[in-house]
């Protein structure tokens, strides 16, 4: 039986996404073209890999997690070419053609692939190599407030901010009622369970949370100036910017439920012996 500590487990390791629009772009070569600029492509093709080095299966973890159905079902289920195609048509629901080629046209400008390039660092093996040097020498030489203001205001406008928290319990629910479905009554799992464990969990780390993102995108965004970060910010205010991050976060919302509800699937049938997804 799958307790409800490893649903929750679950997520946490895969996460370490309104209102109508008047025309929705109609090329998917197009839209993948812009999710492959804004970087968001590469982060969807990471998450199968953060998700297995979590649970243990790496070249560097001393003792390697034990075999499990439970494990291997949820690898199979994890399909990140479908979601990636699952992404660009929600996507183009989402943005009209006139903010579509307005975001385009900034991710594919100097600065936007400069900042994609930034963005990318964050799920490389040498991510966060500096960081600690960056951080001490920030508790050395007090940082400028108007930059830290700056970069607090970028953190609060950017979708890469907000998707750990928007998919979480998405994420979780999804996955949780599909793999009910698949169990007798005795061994399902209470939804409003995992709900409450996730808010608590979230409630207990939430300043804690909030100060490891700002550090991060102080280090993230160290080495590009001032002006730079104004543009940036310029670009996440405007109307196509707006348009963007909202249509990112709704459509990765979708994603997620859509991957979690067959990956519940996939968990629930290896909880009870059936090994097909």
């Amino acid at each position: 039986m799958i307790k409800p500590r490893i649903i929750i487990f679950l997520i946490c390791s895969l996460l370490p996404l309104s209102g109508a629009v008047a025309e929705s772009t109609g090329n998917p070569d197009r839209m993948r073209v812009l999710l492959e600029k804004c970087g968001i492509l590469d982060r969807l093709r990471e998450f199968p890999r953060q998700v297995f080095e979590a649970m243990g299966h790496t070249n560097n973890t001393a003792q390697s997690k034990r075999y499990t159905p439970e494990r291997d079902a949820f690898f199979q289920a994890f399909n990140v070419e479908e979601m990636e195609q699952d992404l660009v048509v929600q996507m183009m629901e989402q943005m009209n053609e006139l903010h579509f080629g307005k975001a385009l046209d900034w991710y594919q400008s100097p600065l936007g692939k400069q900042v994609t390039a930034l963005e990318r660092t964050t799920y490389s093996d040498h991510a966060w190599q500096g960081r600690q040097t960056f951080f001490q020498g920030l508790e050395r030489t007090a940082s400028r407030q108007d930059r830290i203001d700056k970069i607090q205001q970028l953190m609060e406008s950017s979708y890469l901010s907000k998707i750990d928290e928007e998919l979480e319990m998405t994420t979780a629910l999804a996955l949780t009622g599909a793999m009910n479905s698949t169990l007798p009554a005795e061994e399902q799992i209470d939804l409003d369970h995992i709900r409450q464990a996730l808010q608590v969990q979230r409630e207990d780390r939430k300043q804690a949370i909030q100060e490891e993102q700002s550090m991060n995108f102080m280090y993230l965004y160290h080495r590009l100036p001032d002006q730079e970060v104004e543009r940036y910010i310029d670009f996440l205010h405007s109307a196509s910017g707006r348009n963007f991050n909202s249509a990112m976060l709704i459509s990765l919302n979708r994603v997620f439920q859509s991957a979690s509800e067959k990956i519940g699937t996939a968990l629930g049938r290896a909880v009870k012996g059936e090994r097909r997804i």
